[in-house]
């Protein structure tokens, strides 16, 4: 099995993304199937773009998107992308879409093809900050993910996106990223896993 997963560049001003750094430390980790990582960039216009032609050289059963939430304090899977963009600030292009539709006549959202539940029971075996989220925002990340799975569910693939919190490169309260990374290897290590039901581990945002 191959997995593909992606992280961001910096944006809105800072130095730093523990996403761009998690493609890097990933790397040290050992996965029982074929991981390749990619940074790309903030950029609705680029970013899918370039994953795309990733995927197309890479050719991945699974494609994973990762970004910062810098108001989280958890590592979460998103359940859902919404085909809406809404951008609060401008993407590394200078570009701020507002009400527009990601694709349009497509559905209104498309739920992650990832067995979240057991990502994420797996992550608490270990006592690790990890949770799912049913909001991916309305920026790059609700973008990429929604653009994702749509091509997977048009390719017979699986798609899905992992949001991390700050780590304590951006402020003091944040999380290492050792810690990031175990706690995302460790979700990553479930994903050949059966999906869960009847499991409440959802967060209201």
């Amino acid at each position: 099995m191959k997995v593909l997963i992606s992280g961001f560049e910096p944006f809105d001003g800072m130095q730093f993304n523990p996403s761009q750094a998690l493609m890097s430390s990933l790397k040290s980790e050992e996965f029982s199937f074929e991981l390749e990582t990619i940074v790309l960039p903030v950029s609705f216009n680029s970013c899918f773009e370039i994953l795309k032609l990733k995927m197309n050289e890479f050719k991945p059963d699974i494609i994973i998107g990762t970004g910062l939430a810098s108001s989280r304090r958890e590592i979460t899977i998103e359940r859902i992308a919404i085909n809406t963009i809404e951008a609060r600030i401008a993407d590394n292009d200078g570009n701020q879409p507002v009400q527009n539709y990601i694709l349009e006549e497509s559905s209104d959202g498309l739920f992650s093809q990832l067995p979240i539940h057991a990502m994420v029971l797996n992550g608490l075996k270990d006592n690790l900050p990890v949770a799912i989220s049913n909001t991916a925002g309305t920026y790059v990340c609700n973008y990429l993910m929604y653009m994702i799975v749509n091509y997977a569910k048009n390719y017979n693939l699986k798609g899905g996106f992992i949001h991390l919190p700050p780590s304590k490169e951006i402020n003091q309260d944040g999380l290492e990223m050792t810690l990031i990374t175990k706690a995302v290897a460790k979700m990553l290590k479930a994903i050949e896993g059966p999906e869960l039901t009847n499991v409440q581990l959802g967060r209201e945002d």
